[in-house]
């Protein structure tokens, strides 16, 4: 599930996750498709790409256990969200990802929530100053 914040991408996530075939992963957003892809390239030791896959395939062990219970039509998701919209280093790189990921998971489907930008403006301001990362006065709400 990809998409751009205050769009119900976790409200997807949790509608996915309640259907009996779908394994909820560890983490909601393992984030390494962000955080740790690029540094299968930059590295040439086999054991730190091993190692880098294996941070990844770590939050889905709980289809692992469906499987070796014979629970074989299940799935897993990852809710990495920011998947559209951040990315460190190029552009380039951010382009090349939709190619990518079905290469190295061929049998993937992904889901991209989007929203109406006002609705996500006006909707992610007051997120900020309900959880306090923008203060303001009773006269300024008003």
């Amino acid at each position: 599930v990809a998409g751009f914040i205050k769009c119900g991408s976790t409200t997807l996530h949790q509608l996915l996750v309640s259907h009996p075939y779908i394994v909820n992963p560890l983490v909601k957003e393992p984030r390494w498709w962000v955080n740790k892809y690029l540094q299968l390239f930059s590295t040439e030791d086999k054991q730190d790409s091993v190692f880098l896959v294996s941070f990844y395939l770590i939050h889905f062990t709980r289809i692992v256990s469906a499987f070796e219970h014979g629970i074989l039509n299940t799935f897993t998701v990852d809710s990495t969200a920011d998947l559209v919209y951040e990315w460190p280093g190029n552009w380039m790189n951010f382009c090349l990802l939709p190619s990518v990921i079905p290469q190295v998971l061929p049998s993937s489907k992904f889901m991209i929530v989007m929203r109406n930008p006002v609705d996500l403006l006006y909707s992610s301001f007051w997120f900020s100053c309900t959880s306090n990362q923008v203060m303001l006065s009773a006269e300024q709400m008003s």
